[in-house]
């Protein structure tokens, strides 16, 4: 939405990067780390990938979604 942030933009674009398997843009990775330092942007990175392993391992056990917790979202997103 046209209504973000720039900070909040460049986390986006970099959560929706990792999401879809694929490398930063230069420009990509200079916005998030002018917003978030170089930290910031491994945190944020690490994170995403964290919870996808999560995810990963949810799917693979069959684990259900305990009773009175919404139902997660299904692809495509």
């Amino acid at each position: 939405p046209d209504s973000l942030r720039d900070d909040q933009r460049a986390a986006l674009v970099a959560v929706d990067a990792v999401a879809a398997d694929r490398e930063l843009t230069a420009d990509e990775y200079a916005a998030l780390v002018r917003a978030f330092d170089v930290k910031g942007a491994v945190e944020l990175v690490v994170l995403c990938g964290l919870y996808g392993v999560m995810g990963n391992m949810v799917t693979a056990f069959g684990i259900e979604v305990e009773d009175g917790f919404p139902a997660p979202p299904s692809p495509p997103f």
